[in-house]
């Protein structure tokens, strides 16, 4: 089995420790599950991801109170009905500063996507968000360069967005920059600085039982290109 790839920002290849991912594709209807929410893929996700790598998921770190913060916030906003009204022409369809999106939902950037597709990364996350006609925001942490994100989702049309930290080395920050202008990746995040040098400052998780470990890639062989 091929093992996990991250790349450091400069896109050198680093590995990742041992963090078992789906064992085989499983469909929710194979395990008796319908999905009818949002809530119900995590259902699906405790299920058929073995307990490290779903703990990592599903947790947040430290306290994960701004986990909890995210959640709650959620529940702040309520679907207003609309009777009697017509529905033959009812989209979902929206725009995002110019970029249309099929409907108002979209991948934000988060790292280690070979954790859970060790053959594609987050080249299979933004080929999908590209059929479904929404936006990939690929994080500065990706297991795949700017460049094979870029390339492998050509096809599909994705609306990419990167996310770029300020880092210490302001040179290294401006090369991302421009690396993903190069790729014609239209929009950046910009995150603010939790990169010293060239390592990530590895933070607390605390799993859904209560145990508390590391992010699961070990970032200390980090090298540059």
């Amino acid at each position: 089995m091929a093992k996990n790839r991250a790349h450091t920002p400069e896109g050198a290849t680093i590995m990742p420790q041992a963090v078992n991912s789906i064992q085989k594709k499983v469909e929710p209807n194979d395990i008796g599950i319908k999905i009818c929410n949002s809530n119900d893929y995590q259902v699906v996700a405790r299920k058929i991801l073995s307990k490290p790598l779903y703990e990592y998921l599903a947790s947040g770190t430290d306290d994960e109170q701004t986990l909890s913060e995210n959640e709650s916030a959620f529940k702040s906003w309520y679907l207003r009905p609309r009777v009697m009204r017509p529905v033959r022409s009812i989209s979902t369809a929206t725009q995002l500063f110019g970029q249309r999106l099929s409907m108002p939902i979209f991948v934000s950037p988060a790292g280690v996507h070979a954790l859970c597709d060790e053959a594609e990364g987050e080249c299979a996350s933004a080929r999908a968000c590209g059929r479904v006609g929404t936006l990939f925001g690929l994080s500065q942490h990706a297991t795949r360069s700017i460049e094979e994100v870029a390339e492998a989702t050509r096809a599909e049309g994705t609306n990419l967005w990167y996310q770029s930290y300020i880092l210490n080395d302001r040179d290294m920050t401006l090369r991302l920059v421009r690396r993903a202008a190069d790729a014609v990746i239209p929009s950046q995040v910009f995150s603010s600085p939790l990169i010293l040098s060239d390592s990530v400052i590895a933070r607390p998780m605390r799993g859904t039982d209560g145990t508390r470990y590391l992010h699961p890639t070990d970032w200390s062989t980090t090298t540059r290109k």
